[in-house]
């Protein structure tokens, strides 16, 4: 094998893609020129240099990539834990604002005795113009002649009903000076005793139910 050939298939030598009868040409040649040898090596050697550098600008590309895609994941949490929170400082806000209620104190409601045919009525409004009043259910002790009621105070809200914007009422109905129609719609016999308490935070208010009767009739 002469020098222009070896040289000619000396790439190709390298990659590995010569045959095997041609592959003992060409380390009997070289073990015979050491110029040959020498540019052998030093065509190896470079092949491998570019073959790390490379290698090396791929795991920086990929490193990069790496970096790009850990950024925009964090960006992602970082949008997702923004918006849980503002959504729950809305939320808060707006529990603060238009959620809660609370016992309130006598001072902070209008009473007022509202009478019709045989109807009593205490109508209760809030005096806060942005505040409505709503009572608990009532709670019946019988062994005390006492119906009372929790008077709860709220902040208005953009979804509440507008009737409970007007106050509420407590009415009573009378069949005659000893008889009434209870919250179950049945008849009940009442008292001197019979009283509607309505029970703030601060104090109770008491209603005799015959004062009411009383009231009623004139």
């Amino acid at each position: 094998m002469n020098h222009s050939l070896f040289k000619d298939l000396l790439p190709n030598y390298i990659d590995g893609l010569t045959s095997d009868e041609t592959n003992e040409l060409m380390n009997d040649h070289m073990n015979k020129c050491e110029a040959c040898r020498a540019l052998y090596e030093r065509l190896q050697e470079e092949q491998l240099s570019e073959e790390t550098d490379y290698q090396h600008q791929e795991a920086r590309e990929f490193d990069a990539l790496k970096k790009v895609k850990k950024s925009n994941k964090k960006k992602v949490i970082l949008s997702i834990l923004g918006a849980l929170l503002f959504s729950t400082v809305l939320f808060g806000i707006y529990i603060y604002l238009y959620a809660t209620q609370w016992v309130t104190d006598a001072n902070n409601v209008n009473v007022q005795k509202e009478f019709k045919a045989d109807t009593a009525n205490l109508h209760i409004t809030a005096k806060n113009k942005h505040h409505f009043v709503l009572p608990s259910q009532e709670i019946y002790i019988k062994s005390k002649n006492k119906r009372i009621y929790l008077v709860y105070e709220g902040r208005k809200g953009l979804n509440d009903p507008a009737s409970l914007h007007k106050g509420i009422d407590i009415p009573i109905t009378f069949l005659n000076k000893n008889t009434i129609i209870n919250s179950d719609n049945e008849k009940e016999k009442i008292d001197e005793k019979d009283v509607i308490v309505l029970r703030f935070k601060d104090k109770e208010v008491k209603y005799k139910i015959m004062d009411l009767y009383k009231n009623a009739e004139k």
